[in-house]
């Protein structure tokens, strides 16, 4: 279960006002992110904890963030969130400006490869369930074959 994260009713209010504000680099990516990419659906201006992030997939928990230059604090709000969980993609405004259709593959390629990876934890369960219970299914039989070689000397201690 995913734990929600919270946000004061001010971030809320900015994160509704950034909506009605997009540079026009955010709205040239949001006109493609709106309607899905790979089948990954987004947010835009999205409220999580005291941040708005530009795009945000809930799904792969994959936030995509346009940067309008390298500041510090963006370095820690990255860490902050990906500390929390989420995975960042960081982009530059001039990257969407001038070659915006590397960054829809780039977009793409992050989300096809969450999707793997959340196939990939989905079936690594479903083998530790069957091999848990293959284990406790033979485990008491290894255990009383293993006392009774004790007990005839056929296995050295």
């Amino acid at each position: 279960m995913v734990r929600t994260m919270y946000s004061p009713i001010f971030i809320v209010k900015s994160a509704q006002n950034m909506r009605s504000r997009m540079t026009t680099a955010e709205g040239k990516l949001w006109e493609r992110l709106s309607n899905g990419l790979d089948g990954a659906r987004f947010r835009r201006h999205y409220p999580i904890g005291n941040h708005v992030v530009n795009f945000y997939c809930r799904k792969l928990k994959l936030i995509v963030e346009i940067s309008r230059g390298g500041c510090h604090v963006q370095k820690e709000r990255d860490a902050y969130l990906r500390a929390c969980g989420y995975n960042v993609l960081r982009i530059s405004e001039k990257e969407v400006k001038e070659d915006f259709p590397r960054i829809i593959r780039g977009i793409g390629f992050r989300v096809r490869t969450l999707r793997m990876y959340e196939r990939l934890a989905s079936v690594k369960a479903m083998f530790r369930h069957i091999l848990n219970a293959a284990f406790s299914l033979s485990g008491p039989k290894r255990r009383v074959y293993v006392e009774s070689s004790h007990r005839l000397g056929l296995l050295s201690a």
